[in-house]
């Protein structure tokens, strides 16, 4: 069967419509396209398998002998019939997952879908390479295609697909203050049936009103789609028994939870779920983040360890040595960031994937904070041996510490400079007063005044009505006497992006080309442990195997397709330093404002 384009089809679901000869030119009336187009587009669809009958001078319609069955197929596959090529593989890729037909043949695929064969081959190549990733693989015989791979594999894969599909969707506004949207739970009644999604909504309901604890985004789409996927596969007799190992319970009250749980849906659904089981859901349980209600904050802390409260310390006080951003941390905002710290190790420790809608968003409005995180963070997952942490993950965690330096804006002690230092500043001093009425005017001086200054330990911003001609090492914003609208928003830039301080520069390295890259670098051996890649930059850091030339850190740079692409190659994990990493943010930062 040729594949059919969309005005084809569109062009087949307006035939079964009329019961008579239709006139080409009212065909092509109703597509917006020419008469020709039409006829051309005709023969490709008799070309495909589907027998027309013309007149002259009365038109074409579908023989009657055939247009039950193509009339049943389109009713039984509407939504299949416009699907773009993604989306078909998608649904393609689900039908492997839920096994409703032991093997897919090509055939069936191509009759279901409207497309060549040759379609689905290519179907299940771009299939095949998207569950590498999984271990897991397609198997092929005479009766057709089938998967093979480890239970926890196959789950896994699917949580995935399922948050990237629905994570795909254009959603609208929510007029209803629901926790999920219209369009998500209809995608999970779609694959997993409209009973089986309330059941799951009450069952986690019921497991949050035991716990004192709300299930927050999402944390709590991402714990949906696993049970649904837990009791789908447990109907079709796949378990993880004897897969995972059931641990020590690391929070006793989260796991007597997910016996509850357990209990609910065996006597909803009709399943038996096994002890496995339980500790499965129990690890999306404790990786789950959320807010505590019916309960004080301090109540739950106490739970939070000191390794916890060690690695927050850690990452706030190397991301203000690394980027000398102002940050500060309220204990409300620290608490916030412990809690979301603690399940945020339970998710990394059990291999779970969550997906942060923001992403895109988070990396556009803050990509110098997004930069310093992935930089903190490795150094972090390098002392504490921790596996590698997603982009999605660190992308929250980027959140708290842009909330802890717009906290920052609202707390300074600002010394004011005007070129006398009266009169004017004092309006200046006024109307600052007025727009950020948290600040504290430190002084206010004239510029000759400020040029025999020496301390500056008790300043955090200066603002100055006049050109300074002595370097400060202080965050500088140039205002009018009148502060306007202007005014204030020169200051936020001063404050919010990555400052590097005139006083202190970071010494270029001499340009080495790609070209010598060979001496440095053995990609087939060296290990790489952070690619990230900005709008105008791209920074990769390899650590290279003992004994190999020149064991020290050296940092190439060059030119790739139009970036600016930056490699840091270490000797080990002693040389991934502050120091190395204070110069390598202010490299690519400077690299990405050009």
């Amino acid at each position: 069967m040729k594949e059919l384009q969309h005005r084809q089809k569109q062009i087949l679901k307006y035939l079964l419509q009329m019961d008579d000869f239709e006139p080409v030119k009212n065909i092509a009336a109703a597509l917006q396209c020419s008469i020709k187009t039409i006829r051309n587009d005709l023969a490709v669809i008799e070309e495909s398998g589907v027998s027309l009958e013309r007149i002259s001078g009365r038109g074409v319609r579908l023989l009657p002998s055939g247009r039950n069955a193509i009339g049943n197929r389109i009713e039984e596959n509407n939504v299949l019939y416009d699907l773009s090529v993604e989306d078909r593989r998608m649904k393609i890729l689900f039908e492997l997952f839920e096994g409703t037909k032991e093997k897919l043949s090509i055939q069936y695929l191509a009759g279901k879908y409207f497309v060549s064969k040759t379609s689905i081959v290519n179907d299940f190549k771009v299939i095949e390479e998207k569950l590498a990733k999984y271990n897991l693989q397609l198997r092929k015989s005479i009766q057709g295609t089938y998967l093979t791979g480890s239970e926890t594999d196959i789950r896994k894969a699917m949580v995935d697909m399922l948050n990237t599909l629905i994570g795909s969707k254009s959603m609208p506004l929510q007029v209803e203050n629901t926790r999920i949207d219209k369009e998500t739970i209809l995608e999970l009644e779609e694959h997993f049936g409209e009973f089986n999604v309330s059941q799951v909504k009450t069952v986690i309901e019921k497991a949050e009103t035991l716990l004192h604890y709300r299930i927050t985004e999402p944390y709590y789409i991402n714990l949906i789609t696993h049970l649904l996927i837990l009791i789908q596969r447990t109907k079709q007799g796949k378990t993880i028994y004897s897969q995972t190992k059931v641990e020590k319970m690391e929070d006793p009250s989260f796991y007597r939870v997910s016996q509850k749980m357990a209990r609910w849906l065996e006597n909803a659904l009709a399943i038996k779920i096994n002890k496995e089981e339980v500790f499965y859901i129990y690890r999306y349980l404790m990786s789950s983040g959320g807010v505590i209600v019916q309960e004080s904050y301090a109540d739950k802390l106490n739970e939070v360890d000191d390794f916890l409260h060690r690695m927050a310390k850690e990452m706030i006080d190397l991301s203000a040595q690394i980027s000398q951003f102002n940050f500060l941390f309220t204990p409300l905002l620290f608490n916030s960031l412990l809690l979301h710290l603690k399940p945020m190790i339970n998710r990394i420790e059990y291999n779970i994937e969550i997906k942060n809608p923001l992403l895109n968003e988070i990396k556009e409005e803050f990509p110098e904070v997004m930069l310093l995180l992935r930089l903190v963070i490795l150094k972090i997952r390098v002392r504490y041996n921790l596996p590698p942490i997603s982009e999605d993950e660190i992308s929250y965690i980027a959140v708290y510490f842009q909330s802890a330096i717009e906290e920052s804006i609202d707390r300074q002690n600002v010394m004011i400079i005007c070129s006398t230092g009266v009169g004017t500043s004092h309006l200046l001093a006024k109307r600052v007063k007025n727009q950020f009425p948290e600040w504290k005017i430190v002084d206010i001086v004239s510029a000759k005044e400020m040029e025999r200054k020496t301390d500056w330990e008790d300043i955090d911003l200066v603002l100055s009505t006049v050109k300074l001609t002595k370097p400060v090492n202080k965050p500088v914003a140039y205002v009018s006497a009148l502060f306007n609208k202007a005014d204030v928003s020169r200051i936020r830039e001063s404050l919010l992006p990555g400052y590097q301080p005139v006083t202190e520069r970071i010494e270029e390295d001499p340009e080495i080309s790609l070209a010598t890259d060979g001496r440095y670098l053995d990609s087939t051996q060296a290990q790489c442990w952070e690619r990230i890649v900005l709008n105008n930059a791209e920074l990769c850091i390899y650590s290279k195997p003992a004994g190999q030339q020149e064991n020290r850190p050296v940092i190439l740079k060059n030119m790739d397709g139009g970036k600016k692409k930056v490699t840091v190659i270490l000797g080990g994990e002693a040389d991934l330093s502050e120091d190395l990493l204070k110069r390598v943010y202010h490299f690519v930062i400077k690299t990405e404002h050009k």
